[in-house]
């Protein structure tokens, strides 16, 4: 089982509804109370949850109102999940409009649209063939109102194939199948305020169809009872999987907490991987991390980090390439010693490091300490190392309060030579000379705190040339004390995972042509930036990683 199908369409009357306003969003559940839900579901191997899966995202224009009522808002959907979902280990997400080319169903673990869709015999036979690979289908809110005429050969392959009536309002979701991977630890009534549709016309007639939750709603306008009517459900026509979903309507469902869990469950499921491995997503990774760019900018980006595991290094073979505990003699260079009248003349021999900067390195005490004298620095090791790599250090601010460390690796020429070729022009420690010079490469920023001693709370991947702000997670160091603090690097091909005590605090993954190819084998650097004053470090490791069957 490889792919979702995200669906979602058109709502009749749109003008009628939008000229009743959008209503206030509910009230946000509790953390507390979302995360016992969350407690509740099993635990799954880390390896699980990055079980590869491609989610093409379909969306359109926006169909239901002006721009800003938040209801039927295709296009902020399609950017806030592909923000959301691409974060997840394992996860790829691409994007289209109206409707998926034939090589997106070919090349998509996960098809994922929200938009109005015109049923035609092709587009149902595309998708029935589409499901009879293995694939998985989901559709949310009003792509279950099949569009031109309820349709039985639509419900024969969505389980549900149009709808006669609809409101607006709250409504209560009755948990039908409380053992259901997808409902596990839900409560058996909450409330949503989104738009139900009833009651399913034609009859259901998809092999396997069954009903999650229903909200009561009238059979007919002069009815004096109500009925359960389906909001979530399930199918499995051919050997594919479908997962219903009728909410949907504002876009403030999708922050629902509950309703997310349920969507982002039904998702996995669909898709044939472990039913909770969004489950992070809910209230953890799932967040949005917003800093200050200057001049009134403000970049908000996905947090990537995730506080409840480190790195997953059972499938991996690593040989061990450089070692020291900073015990011994410090071999080491100054950059401006391997100049000669303001040339480059010498190449870094028989050392370990070149230090760059007004800056000093000396051992004490058993431990690397590296000195801001007069500006930022940067120490080299001097090995080329691979491109799939394993860096680990120790690091402890002299003050905790105050300063802001970075690593750089995969680092080369730009012309693709090495950096301290004779070629290359001196850095002396200012940044822009490393992320805007000669040279191409990534760097994370793992603690960060501003020169009046203010707390960024984020940590960084950057790729360069060009300072490219491509990942954020959160700073784990930051008022956490004076360390040691491990500090781990796992670089496997376009995959980059940082580590910080035993938790992830950022990850990239990097398409290879955002902002050009993935960076491969290069040089690594430990920078402090000029209000650090002074570092310690315990040691410094670097390991080659091959995945472990090869």
């Amino acid at each position: 089982m490889k792919a979702v199908l995200l669906l979602a369409g058109f709502c009749l009357l749109a003008q009628v509804a939008a000229a009743a306003g959008t209503p206030q969003p509910p009230p946000p559940r509790s953390r507390a109370e979302v995360e016992a839900v969350l407690a509740k579901a099993p635990k799954s191997p880390p390896q699980a949850a990055a079980k590869p899966l491609t989610i093409l995202l379909l969306a359109d224009k926006k169909d239901h109102g002006p721009a800003g009522n938040g209801m039927h808002d295709y296009p902020v959907w399609q950017e806030n999940w592909a923000k959301l979902l691409g974060g997840s280990p394992g996860v790829k997400v691409l994007t289209a409009q109206h409707w998926p080319a034939e090589e997106q169903f070919k090349a998509a673990d996960v098809i994922a649209a929200f938009c109005y869709l015109k049923w035609d015999t092709q587009r149902i036979e595309q998708v029935r063939n589409y499901l009879a690979t293995g694939k998985g289908l989901v559709v949310i809110h009003s792509a279950t109102w099949t569009k031109p005429t309820p349709s039985a050969e639509v419900a024969s392959v969505l389980g549900v194939g149009g709808f006669q009536r609809y409101r607006h309002g709250p409504l209560t979701l009755r948990i039908e199948k409380p053992d259901h991977p997808i409902c596990v630890g839900l409560p058996q009534e909450f409330s949503l305020h989104d738009e139900p549709y009833w009651p399913p016309t034609p009859d259901p007639v998809a092999p396997g169809y069954t009903v999650l939750a229903t909200s009561m709603e009238k059979p007919a306008p002069d009815a004096d009872t109500m009925q359960p009517q389906p909001m979530f459900w399930t199918c499995e026509p051919e050997k594919g999987r479908v997962f219903g979903c009728v909410p949907g309507h504002y876009t403030f469902t999708f922050d629902d907490a509950y309703f997310r869990i349920l969507l982002l469950r039904g998702i996995a499921w669909a898709g044939g991987t472990n039913p909770h491995r969004f489950d992070p997503l809910v209230l953890g990774t799932g967040k949005m991390l917003r800093i200050s760019a200057g001049r009134g900018k403000v970049i908000e980006m996905p947090d990537t980090s995730d506080e409840t595991r480190g790195l997953d290094l059972s499938r991996l073979k690593l040989e061990l390439l450089y070692e020291t505990d900073f015990t011994g003699p410090l071999k080491f260079v100054k950059e401006a010693d391997l100049f000669t009248d303001g040339k480059r003349a010498r190449l870094p021999e028989d050392v370990d490091w070149v230090l760059e900067g007004k800056a000093s390195a000396l051992i004490e005490n058993k431990r690397l300490v590296l000195k801001n004298d007069a500006s930022h620095l940067v120490f080299w090791n001097t090995r080329e190392f691979p491109a799939d790599l394993l860096i680990e250090f120790g690091v402890s601010p002299a003050d905790p309060n105050n300063g802001l460390n970075l690593v750089f690796f995969a680092a080369k020429g730009r012309d693709g030579g090495s950096i301290f070729d004779l070629s290359q022009p001196m850095r002396d420690g200012e940044f822009k000379t490393y992320h805007s010079g000669a040279l191409n490469c990534y760097h994370v920023s793992y603690w960060a705190i501003d020169p009046q001693g203010k707390e960024r709370g984020t940590a960084h991947i950057r790729k360069n040339h060009g300072f490219h702000l491509v990942s954020m997670g959160r700073d784990f160091i930051a008022g956490q004390g004076p360390g040691p603090h491990c500090i781990r690097i796992l670089k496997l091909s376009n995959k980059i995972t940082v580590e910080t005590n035993g938790k992830i605090e950022v990850r990239f993954e990097d398409d290879g042509k955002t902002y050009g190819p993935v960076w491969k084998e290069g040089r690594v650097a430990l920078r402090q930036m000029q209000h650090t004053g002074h570092s310690s470090y315990t040691h410094f490791k670097v390991w080659a990683v091959k995945p472990a069957q090869q």
